[in-house]
């Protein structure tokens, strides 16, 4: 299904995420509800669907909790000058928000008022919205650290009114086993709910890194998050920062980022089994674009699923091509869980942009079911000409979708696998150099 865009603003940073009833989807300054038929049920600028008439909103990630019935949602929000800069987030009253709507709430939660909270991601536990940020100088200036932004759910169930007293915090300087500063963390979204949650994060550096960082959050005393030393999870081959994309029939490439990871899932697979219990156990799916190994050309997307538990990998894979370059990716297992039922969870699906000197952005997709290897790629929406805008003649190289969005299906509960819903960016042919024609697509997957 076709998703919303603006044409005012690049990249897109396009994310979605699917419910029992609804589909939810969040691009730059803008908002959009579906069925899950694909039909748009409402649409608005993020600005209307907030309430910040004169704001800046950015960044902007939802995510679908089944232990609340209930969506959340976090995005920057910035004045003009962005002199003032804080975090604006909320929920969605139950799973049907067109019927029972929002609650909205801004906090700085503790940050000087004149730091940007760049590059906000998304998760949770059982207990608590977790919100990791990149904490720079007003206006994207000098990077200062990074933080994770906490606060408390609200009770589970549809909400009759918003509450007024949630618990926040702020955990601030993020830290990986060295003492380096721990660059863009993010929170894995929880598919089966747990009050043990997670944060992953790279070291911002253009040189080879051999690993990341994981920490743990729990509940601690007073009901309020603990986090672990953080530890160090290796990884089979070092990555490093990837080039820009080329496109077809235009100098301009398209920006990759720089080897973070941007979005996560934790979640039971239940091929995987603690041998002091037989016990299934919870995994993290994550991915990121990084400079290409053997056997690719440029960027490619690594996926790593995690075991938490033994701060190793259960499994790694790479997404390449020997003529396209791969960036822009999402992850997701296709775990299923909806209220106390729940299926599936050791398959998963990742999509993703391709592009090269000889081809136009394309929309694809690979999947992996089990222990089978990962499919060949499925080509989803080709774009039908190059992406040129005003961002492209700013700099060395356009902006593109900073991330993307995958999200779990909790329902139905049958077959032999679940399903993955996935947003990402593609673009019409150019209407000018100055004008913004990003689009936004959603797609249902089955691994």
């Amino acid at each position: 299904m076709l998703g919303v865009h603006t044409e005012n603003v690049s990249p897109s940073d396009s994310t979605g995420a699917v419910g029992t009833d609804r589909y939810v989807e969040l691009v730059n300054q803008k908002y959009g509800l579906y069925d899950r038929s694909g039909s748009l049920i409402e649409s608005s600028s993020a600005q209307d669907f907030t309430g910040l008439a004169g704001s800046d909103l950015l960044d902007g990630e939802v995510l679908w909790a089944p232990g609340q019935g209930r969506f959340f949602y976090s995005m920057i929000d910035a004045t003009a000058d962005w002199t003032f800069n804080q975090v604006a987030f909320g929920f969605s009253r139950s799973a049907d928000p067109d019927v029972d709507g929002w609650c909205h709430y801004t906090s700085t939660f503790g940050a000087p008022e004149n730091t940007f909270p760049d590059f906000p991601r998304l998760g949770d536990t059982g207990d608590f919205v977790l919100i990791g940020v990149n904490r720079f100088t007003g206006g994207r200036g000098r990077y200062l650290g990074s933080d994770l932004d906490w606060y408390a759910k609200p009770a589970p169930g549809v909400l009759a009114t918003c509450p007024t007293d949630l618990a926040s915090g702020r955990f601030a300087d993020l830290q990986d086993p060295l003492g380096k500063r721990l660059f863009s963390p993010v929170p894995p979204k929880q598919v089966d709910p747990s009050a043990t949650g997670y944060v992953l994060g790279v070291q911002r550096s253009p040189l080879a890194r051999t690993g990341f960082t994981l920490v743990t959050v729990t509940t601690g005393s007073g009901q309020q998050p603990s986090l672990s030393p953080p530890e160090t999870i290796p990884v089979p081959l070092p990555f490093q920062e990837p080039p820009p994309a080329p496109q077809s029939g235009t100098q301009y490439a398209l920006e990759t980022l720089d080897g973070r990871f941007t979005q996560a899932y934790a979640a039971i697979d239940p091929s995987r089994l603690d041998p002091r219990t037989g016990q299934t156990m919870t995994a993290i799916w994550t991915q990121h674009t990084v400079a290409a190994s053997d056997g690719g050309r440029g960027p490619e997307i690594r996926w790593y699923e995690i075991d938490p538990s033994s701060g190793s990998l259960f499994q790694s894979g790479i997404v390449q091509s020997a003529s396209l370059y791969v960036f822009n990716g999402a992850i997701a297992p296709d775990r299923a869980v909806n209220g106390s039922s729940a299926m599936f969870g050791d398959s998963m699906v990742v999509g993703f942009d391709t592009s090269s000197a000889s081809a136009d952005v394309a929309l694809q997709m690979v999947s992996k079911v089990g222990q089978d290897p990962p499919s060949p790629f499925v080509r989803i929406r080709q774009s039908p000409g190059p992406n040129i805008d005003e961002t492209c003649l700013r700099g060395a190289s356009c902006r593109w979708g900073d991330f993307a969005g995958a999200s779990p299906d909790p329902a139905p509960l049958s077959g032999l696998t679940g399903t993955v819903w996935v947003t990402d960016t593609y673009n019409r042919a150019s209407q000018g150099d100055l004008r913004i024609d990003w689009r936004t697509l959603n797609w249902a997957a089955l691994p």
